[in-house]
């Protein structure tokens, strides 16, 4: 056999190739949609929450309209971080200002005392005052708790009311915060 004829007999067993047709092009399109969609439900069910911020009980950190985005997984919180927490059936976003085995103490001379430094903050609304017939202070943080605030501290509803959070009832660590604008 010459290799004119293996050449010959090599197109003749050739396939040729079709174009699929609209549906299939449709139904594959739908499934990569599908694919897409259930990957980013895994993502936002498992490791990342998003919210949308409806209060001012953290401005100015955070406003009303922000999209807040955080972290599931992460759960060693340091004084300063932004945590999202869940608390009466609904999630709150609040500062950590005192971690496991700090102790507190919020008064009318020096506001918010951690573990017997006056703390200076710079990024809060308001002064920070006890409330009245809630927590008493001063008081130690217990193993697995964190004490949060808000950053509006006239208008937050915080540890100085219901106490340290435990962190079984923190949802996570705020990573990201889109802001809308001019509206």
């Amino acid at each position: 056999m010459g290799r004119a004829e293996r050449n010959a007999d090599k197109t003749s067993t050739r396939k040729v190739r079709t174009q699929p047709s609209l549906m299939e092009d449709v139904f594959f399109l739908l499934a990569k949609i599908a694919i897409i969609a259930l990957f980013l439900v895994i993502i936002f069910t498992f490791l990342f929450g998003i919210k949308l911020i409806k209060d001012d009980s953290m401005y100015p950190g955070l406003r009303d309209g922000d999209l807040v985005i955080y972290y599931r997984l992460q759960k060693n919180y340091v004084q300063g971080d932004l945590i999202a927490i869940k608390k009466d059936g609904k999630t709150d976003f609040r500062r950590v200002v005192a971690i496991e085995g700090d102790t507190v103490d919020i008064n009318h001379d020096n506001g918010l005392e951690i573990n017997g430094y006056p703390q200076q903050e710079k990024l809060i609304e308001g002064e920070t005052l006890p409330v009245v017939d809630a927590t008493e202070f001063p008081l130690t943080v217990g193993p697995e708790q964190v004490f949060v605030l808000g950053d509006n501290r006239q208008y937050s509803i915080d540890s100085r009311t219901y106490g340290c959070v435990d962190k079984a009832d923190t949802q996570g660590r705020i990573i990201t915060v889109i802001r809308r604008r001019n509206l």
